[in-house]
């Protein structure tokens, strides 16, 4: 297994293990996240690679507008995460 992908995984868990409890903070790591895997994916696309998902490669398009879902999903996170009652 390639280590970016290790990177990757060990990413996502740990930004949904920290959204079980504090759904604020697991919103600001994913976008982190979401930022870290943007800015691979379009240096991986500028040297003329491409993404892959479920062994099918991804246009620039599609994977840009993932990273869009993505973001908007964590931003919305971090707005109802705001409304938890703070300890």
């Amino acid at each position: 297994m390639d280590i970016e992908r290790v990177v990757l995984l060990a990413g996502v868990m740990l930004v949904v293990i920290i959204s079980m409890w504090r759904r604020r903070a697991g919103g600001i790591l994913g976008l982190l996240l979401t930022g870290g895997i943007l800015w691979w994916g379009l240096s991986i696309y500028q040297k003329g690679g491409a993404i892959g998902f479920a062994g099918k490669p991804l246009s620039k398009t599609v994977f840009l507008v993932f990273c869009g879902v993505f973001f908007l999903y964590n931003c919305f996170s971090i707005w109802k995460g705001s409304d938890e009652k703070q300890e």
